[in-house]
């Protein structure tokens, strides 16, 4: 990842974690983003099919990474 310089930006990580969320995913992520755009945010998603994984993917957000679990795991084990 390349050095970035923001002015009076935090550095923020945020974790999502996901069960069939591929109508709403991508509206979060870029609200997440406009409010803290420095935001690095992973999405732990559950789903039984690939739909929330490929909603990220089509989104193509540089600062968003996608993590598809086989099984479900629940969100405590998602943020962990």
């Amino acid at each position: 990842m390349a050095s970035q310089s923001f002015t009076n930006q935090p550095l923020v990580g945020v974790v999502i974690p996901s069960y069939k969320e591929s109508e709403n995913i991508v509206k979060l992520l870029n609200e997440i983003l406009k409010h803290v755009p420095t935001a690095q945010i992973a999405v732990v998603d559950d789903s039984p099919d690939m739909d929330t994984v490929g909603a990220v993917e089509k989104a193509a957000l540089p600062s968003v990474t996608c993590i598809h679990r086989t099984s479900k795991g629940g969100r405590g084990s998602a943020v962990l």
